[in-house]
């Protein structure tokens, strides 16, 4: 389990990069890209380490939370 920790540190850390990166040179597309990543990434993680009060703001279509940040949503709903 650390070793897999570790790894999804380190994949954080680049993709987080590359965000900034594509936020900085105005790469809407890419930068759009990266920040879904990254909430999937933040999840995983969160997955992994049991925080479970922190989950529900990544989890898609769970019953009794009315917003959360990293979630998938459908446009227009």
């Amino acid at each position: 389990m650390k070793e897999i920790l570790v790894e999804l540190e380190r994949e954080i850390k680049e993709v987080h990069e590359m965000k900034t990166t594509a936020f900085n040179e105005r790469h809407w597309n890419d930068w759009e890209k990266a920040h879904a990543r990254l909430n999937a990434l933040f999840f995983c993680q969160h997955l992994l380490k049991g925080n479970e009060q922190i989950l529900g703001c990544y989890q898609t279509n769970i019953e009794g939370v009315k917003y959360n940040s990293g979630g998938f949503r459908l446009e227009g709903n």
